[in-house]
């Protein structure tokens, strides 16, 4: 999958795709690439598919054994491979994205949330009331700071560890 960078969101629903199938995946099997996802919505239509490459690690993923082994997708998860792969073909990229869902709940105290993009560039994103629940949709790998609201010294520090289509609670108790 070549085009990634002129269809972001495109490999986004892919990715997301993968995890689901990855979830519903029999235990022990290993997670499903963007690119297993594609192959095995072709070979669910029938498809012949012949796999190039000159690495054997890569070829031994994309493998019919290797294939056969993901569930078959539902009809909603075609519909998005479907949309996801014209757009990477295209290179004109799907209109909505998709993230991590997480929610962040302010368990003792009242707190700011914060987006971490450097060293030192945050972003205000919100005030979040003690006891209350503050949603965020967010991509893997994205840093937040929640600060006490009475005291900047002391904050909580999260990566987004989730992958796409997933939804991550922080319960956050300073």
């Amino acid at each position: 999958i070549s085009n990634v960078f002129s269809a972001p969101f495109a490999h986004h629903h892919l990715l997301r795709v993968a995890n689901w199938l990855t979830k519903r995946a029999p235990e022990g099997n290993r997670a499903v690439t963007a690119s297993q996802t594609v192959l095995k919505w072709l070979l669910q239509f029938g498809m012949s598919i012949v796999v190039r490459t000159s690495d054997l690690d890569r070829l031994t993923q994309n493998s019919a054994v290797v294939l056969s082994a993901i569930p078959d997708m539902t009809d909603e998860e075609i519909g998005y491979i479907a949309k996801a792969s014209a757009a990477l073909i295209g290179g004109e990229d799907v209109p909505e994205d998709v993230f991590v869902k997480v929610s962040f709940h302010a368990a003792n105290q009242d707190m700011f949330l914060y987006s971490v993009a450097g060293q030192d560039d945050f972003q205000q994103i919100a005030f979040v009331p003690k006891g209350e629940i503050y949603h965020e949709h967010s991509h893997p790998h994205q840093r937040f700071r929640m600060y006490l609201a009475t005291d900047p010294d002391v904050y909580h520090d999260y990566t987004v560890e989730g992958k796409y289509g997933d939804h991550k609670e922080v319960r956050v108790e300073l």
